[in-house]
């Protein structure tokens, strides 16, 4: 079930949604739109309070604990949350955090959230081509956060919001290869997966 689902099942004062439990669907109006868009905003800043996980290593797992902490997270947490955290305007994995004047944030913070919508964002399958070339990634879609090996192999390889990785088309999708104190780490990602991994050209 998605976390949209959830919230409707939870939220029955909202009075504009109802859940079709055999149809596996949810019917909403204007205003529960509003309600799935606070609760996508609210994931962030837990996303960054289970930031113990990613200093043990285990970033792949904050965005599963995030979205139980979705729907349970009032409003005055989360400003107080986006204000320790001063302000971010994108996740640890490089999603634009939407709504961010609802919680009054300063026009720094809004400033920096406009000039993050603006980078010229590309899918990895649309850069990728015959011959390889540098690019720095991102972001990572919502679509494969959810899944904890694939976030772990995407962080092994070296693709993290920041970082710089050369891509080069190839028969199963997307070659990847980065390099670390370590040494060059090189792997083949497919399509389904590079759509979602968003990056720019360098």
């Amino acid at each position: 079930m998605s976390c949209a689902s959830a919230s409707a099942r939870r939220r029955p004062r909202y009075r504009r949604s109802r859940h079709e439990p055999h149809n596996q669907g949810v019917y909403v109006d204007d205003s529960v739109c509003g309600v799935g868009f606070r609760r996508r905003r609210s994931a962030t800043p837990a996303e960054f309070g289970r930031s113990p996980l990613a200093k043990r290593g285990a970033l792949e797992e904050v965005h599963v604990e995030a979205c139980r902490w979705e729907h349970v997270i009032s409003e005055n947490v989360e400003r107080r949350l986006v204000e320790l955290l001063e302000y971010p305007v994108a996740c640890p994995h490089g999603n634009i955090i939407p709504g961010l004047d609802e919680l009054g944030v300063p026009p720094d913070a809004r400033q920096r959230s406009v000039a993050a919508g603006e980078e010229q964002a590309e899918a990895m399958t649309a850069v990728a081509a015959k011959l390889a070339a540098p690019v720095t990634v991102l972001r990572i879609s919502e679509q494969v956060q959810s899944d904890p090996s694939l976030m772990l192999k995407l962080k092994r390889i070296g693709i993290q919001p920041g970082r710089e990785v050369t891509l080069a088309v190839s028969d199963e999708g997307v070659r990847v290869t980065s390099e670390d104190r370590v040494g060059r780490v090189t792997a083949e990602l497919p399509r389904l997966v590079a759509a979602h991994v968003f990056v720019a050209r360098r």
